[in-house]
């Protein structure tokens, strides 16, 4: 394995590029499929598509802002329980 490294044959090089290229690629991959599953969630005020995270609430940023121009306009009940 020492002769390995001291020569440094071109086809341990290409092997490695193409393992960290695949590996570069799959972790691509799933990043869209996380972000893809993000963003399919509906706010449950405006009922606008974002990415949620824990600290939304289930809010878009608009609505969690007060930014929203629709938010307030129903019944507020539904924000208490």
């Amino acid at each position: 394995m020492r002769e390995l490294r001291a020569e440094r044959p071109e086809w341990l090089t290409l092997a490695r590029r193409e393992y960290a290229r695949r590996k570069d690629e799959e972790a691509a991959r799933q990043r869209q499929a996380l972000d893809a599953r993000k963003a399919d969630f509906s706010c449950f005020c405006c009922k606008a598509k974002f990415a949620f995270t824990i600290n939304s609430g289930g809010l878009c940023e608009a609505c969690n802002e007060g930014d929203c121009p629709g938010c307030g306009e129903d019944d507020e009940d539904w924000l208490y329980g």
